[in-house]
């Protein structure tokens, strides 16, 4: 799996060629040119695109990552675009989806401008020849590379929005700022007031380092129980690559991980998982424990890791989709988001009806009426 396969290059007037590099190895041998892509090439939206955090997901993930498939466009020698896509097997059907899922929250890929519309083509004809009976694409953006690069045709499974905010506007030093109704920001104050009544009330913040890898931990373990007690069926927060990886980023302070939290006497009650990535946040882990949530600390969290984030530079926060009722409340716009399917083969197209069109939808089905129950 880390031989390196070139495929024959599909345009010359650039000087592209295109190569699939397969395997954990050959993942990490292009860590210096990717994270020099990304730093030329990259856009916010794209965090999850960063080198550091898909090395953090093959370590979580390792079952996954053995069927990693890299397709890297060179423009005269240098790395000019890369799709990290996996491989893998189920039924019998070769599926190929990006690198990340579950905790990456948008599939991309990297391509620098400068190659133009080439490059998207020469990345779109490598991926169907990497033998794969279908490509399943999740929370593509409308303002992403991925985009801009997939075909028409393909078979939609899922539409949503990803809601953000303006920081300007939405925060005042350590309170909410005038985006929102002044009783609201009057409520801020009492609120932290009546918290305060029932212990020593602290609001922190860490970046990525030892604090707030103990916080991770924290917030996963707490995530877990609220989602128990909601009735909710979550199994990419039950699992244990969900924990590892944000161990693992919130250590690493080239993640842009921030770990942000409400401590009562010394202990988080609340802690909100973030990542910074040139200006913009991006929400990923709001936990809260049960029985604070009527007090209301989940909406003091959320003003506080919007002040800690215009602190740390951010501009915008993106509070990720789907567009839940709790986030709008908090966002100024959105941005479409959309999951497709692609079928290369016929046994892709009966896989894409039979899986994407009867089992997953059955399968929502079944955990909301066990959440119901």
């Amino acid at each position: 799996m880390n031989a390196v396969a070139r495929l024959t290059p599909l345009a010359d007037s650039n000087d592209l060629t295109v190569e699939a590099l397969r395997g954990v190895d050959a993942f990490l041998a292009l860590k210096r040119e990717w994270d020099g892509l990304f730093a030329r090439a990259g856009r916010p939206q794209q965090l999850f695109q960063q080198h550091a955090l898909l090395g953090h997901w093959a370590k979580s993930y390792p079952d996954a990552a053995a069927g990693i498939a890299i397709v890297t466009v060179r423009a005269g020698g240098r790395l000019a675009a890369v799709a990290p896509l996996v491989l893998s097997r189920t039924l019998g059907v070769t599926r190929m989806r990006l690198m990340g899922a579950p905790v990456a929250q948008f599939d991309d890929m990297l391509i620098d401008a400068e190659c133009g519309a080439d490059a998207g083509a020469l990345l779109w004809r490598a991926i169907g020849a990497l033998g794969a009976d279908v490509f399943e694409t999740r929370r593509v953006r409308a303002d992403s590379a991925l985009a801009a690069v997939l075909p028409a045709g393909g078979v939609v499974t899922e539409m949503s929005q990803a809601p953000f905010a303006c920081l300007s506007s939405r925060v005042d030093g350590g309170a909410p700022g005038p985006a929102y109704p002044a009783k609201e920001r009057s409520n801020f104050r009492r609120r932290q007031r009546r918290l305060a009544e029932t212990g020593a009330l602290a609001m922190t913040s860490h970046r990525a380092g030892e604090q707030a890898s103990l916080l991770a931990a924290r917030a996963i373990e707490i995530k877990r129980r609220a989602l128990k007690a909601a009735g909710i069926v979550s199994p990419a927060v039950r699992s244990c690559g969900f924990e590892t990886f944000f161990r693992l980023a919130a250590a690493d302070p080239r993640s842009g991980l921030l770990a942000t939290a409400i401590e009562i006497d010394g202990q988080p009650v609340a802690i909100d998982l973030s990542f910074l990535c040139k200006s913009t946040a991006f929400g990923h882990v709001l936990a809260t424990e049960p029985a604070m949530v009527q007090k209301g600390v989940g909406n003091l969290l959320v003003h506080h890791v919007f002040a800690t984030a215009r602190a740390a530079g951010a501009r915008t926060f993106d509070l990720l989709p789907p567009a839940d009722a709790y986030k709008m409340h908090h966002a100024d716009a959105t941005t479409p988001v959309q999951s497709a399917v692609y079928p290369f083969t016929a046994r892709g197209r009966l896989f894409a009806r039979a899986f994407h069109g009867t089992a997953i939808p059955l399968a929502r089905r079944a955990m909301r009426a066990l959440a119901k129950g």
